[in-house]
């Protein structure tokens, strides 16, 4: 609908300028990455979970990291590429530490 389209181009860009006021504001740049998903850009995806990573682990981010590289794996990647098996590899680097963060948590 065109309200839902507006209330998300409004969110997008509130989300935009909290994450530009704020660098460091996780929930902002996770957000933001989730809507970018829900647009089909996976890329700008990405790069807002990797905002967060760069200053350092996030258990959401990285739960974000491991969901959108399966996705890139089969929607970017030719099936049984080196591309796709990156994809998965990294997919899986994300989950593993995102539970060993869980499990520090307690």
């Amino acid at each position: 609908s065109e309200a839902g389209a507006a209330a998300l181009a409004a969110a997008e860009e509130a989300l935009k300028k909290a994450a530009k006021l704020n660098p460091a504001l996780d929930g902002a740049w996770n957000c933001l990455g989730q809507l970018f998903w829900k647009k089909g850009n996976l890329d700008g995806a990405k790069n807002c979970y990797m905002s967060v990573l760069k200053r350092g682990p996030n258990k959401k981010t990285l739960q974000c990291m491991s969901m959108l590289c399966r996705s890139l794996a089969k929607s970017k990647a030719a099936p049984g590429s080196e591309e796709q098996k990156g994809y998965v590899a990294e997919s899986m680097e994300h989950a593993k530490a995102a539970v060993k963060l869980d499990m520090c948590d307690g």
